[in-house]
């Protein structure tokens, strides 16, 4: 449509089709309530008078505002943790986009005694986002807060924590499993584990894949070979560095993440150890940091796109 001329609108495009504003509108909206013909009429008309439907009103009749909460924790200093999220979010957000719905980031404050939903002065509610997708397993008190919004929500990454609730989650024993499997069959049989806090579900959850594959191979883990912190980097490397100091020196490491399983690379690169030639490494994730250590990391791979797509997808389904 030339600059200058009216744009058209909802009346305009029922005219057009021999229909009322209400059916056009059922029609735009793909409603079940309209036969196919008159979709295809409707549609029609539209096109042809390149009709672009108003969407703040459309907010106004839905009471919806078309926007998304995104509700991240306090992921601290860590680049490869950070990395994870962006991937995840760029998933949500590919996908939101697709079908019309912007993002709002919130901050998860974990640092305080109360902790809580830090966006500037305002507390989020159902006048400001249509619904919340939420990053990892978080504290009972805020998790409680999120819940009391009484918004449509979607948990990713949550290792399982919450069953009553949507989930887009990565088989974190499942793919430990993998990495622990792709070095028993390399002749391993004393394969250290670094992983996550067992305070967290993926934690648990990793190293219960760790145990059952031994298991399955029939295979007896010793105690000394597992070690467990924060998922970053530098714990990675002073987890290694722990192993390095017993007396016995596993033949090969799994770590739970990449970031994990960088540390422990440069750790053993300290050490004067060859990689894969002394120890062998695994990481999971295939973050891209993975490709930029050398030698280039070993993982398990993970769509984590994906998993931000998957999520994103759930909450629309239920909205």
């Amino acid at each position: 449509m030339s600059v200058g001329h009216k744009r058209a609108t909802l009346q305009d495009v029922a005219t057009a089709a021999h229909v009322s504003t209400g059916t056009a509108s059922h029609a735009l909206n793909d409603s079940a309530v309209v036969s196919k013909e008159t979709r295809t009429r409707v549609l029609e008309a539209a096109q042809r008078l390149n009709y672009i439907p108003n969407r703040n009103a459309a907010r106004l009749l839905h009471g919806r505002n078309d926007c998304i909460g995104v509700a991240c924790p306090d992921i601290g200093p860590s680049i490869a943790k950070s990395v994870f999220y962006a991937m995840v979010l760029r998933g949500i957000a590919e996908t939101l986009e697709e079908h019309g719905y912007s993002m709002r980031l919130l901050h998860l404050d974990m640092g305080t005694p109360d902790p809580g939903l830090a966006t500037g002065h305002q507390q989020p509610n159902a006048k400001d986002i249509d619904g919340l997708i939420a990053f990892g397993w978080l504290d009972p008190a805020l998790m409680g807060r999120l819940r009391r919004l009484e918004l449509p929500l979607v948990v990713v990454d949550s290792s399982g924590a919450y069953p009553d609730l949507s989930s887009a989650d990565n088989d974190d024993r499942g793919g430990v499993a993998l990495g622990v499997d792709y070095l028993i069959g390399l002749g391993h049989s004393n394969i250290a584990f670094l992983g996550d806090s067992l305070d967290s579900p993926f934690g648990r959850e990793a190293l219960a894949g760790y145990l059952r594959t031994f298991a399955q191979h029939g295979l007896h883990f010793e105690p000394w070979l597992i070690r467990t912190g924060q998922i970053t980097v530098d714990e990675g490397r002073r987890l290694a560095i722990d192993l390095l100091t017993t007396d016995r020196l596993p033949t090969a490491i799994l770590a739970a993440t990449d970031d994990l399983a960088v540390g422990a690379l440069l750790a053993l690169q300290d050490a004067g150890l060859r990689v894969p030639d002394d120890v062998s490494l695994v990481g999971m994730g295939d973050i891209p940091l993975a490709t930029q250590v050398r030698p280039a990391l070993t993982t398990v791979r993970i769509d984590i796109c994906a998993l931000g797509r998957q999520a994103s997808g759930m909450l629309l389904q239920a909205l």
